[in-house]
């Protein structure tokens, strides 16, 4: 999910400012557990998802370092930055009640902004929608992809 918020710069810079700094705690906490006890945190989470989906979000989880916390802009504004995109975007969103990022109004205003862009909703889905919903998610990929080569 890209962070597509309607509320105020500052608000938004506020949200991204309190989960970095609660992604870098959960960085350091599954650091401690290392890769068993992370896959077994994320089991617990997502009992649907397969050993192998689970493996490689620990992997991945773990290979996150420090760097990535110092890298977010102060400012972003996404609808100024969509607006200057011409190619063809597949935004894929998933449920704001299971944790996605996206909500319909925001993917309303986003499509507003860049014509070109297509909304795929995945009932059902977190921030994961990969994960959660891979049979769909990869059904609205091959549509898309389809429809733009």
């Amino acid at each position: 999910d890209p962070i597509f918020f309607l509320e105020s710069p500052e608000a938004t810079q506020h949200w991204i400012a309190t989960a970095v700094a609660s992604l870098r705690a959960e960085a350091i906490s599954l650091a401690n557990l290392g890769l068993d006890g992370t896959v077994e945190r994320f089991r617990l989470a997502n009992p649907h998802w397969s050993d192998a989906e689970l493996e490689n979000a620990a992997t991945a989880k773990l290979q996150v370092r420090d760097v990535f916390f110092t890298t977010f802009r102060d400012r972003f504004d996404w609808q100024a930055m969509l607006g200057r995109v011409h190619c063809p975007v597949l935004l894929v969103t998933g449920d704001p009640e299971r944790g996605a990022l996206v909500t319909a109004e925001a993917a309303a205003v986003a499509k507003r902004c860049c014509p070109t862009l297509e909304v795929a909703h995945m009932p059902d889905a977190s921030h994961n929608i990969n994960s959660d919903q891979f049979d769909r998610y990869l059904a609205a990929l091959r549509g898309f992809l389809s429809r733009v080569s």
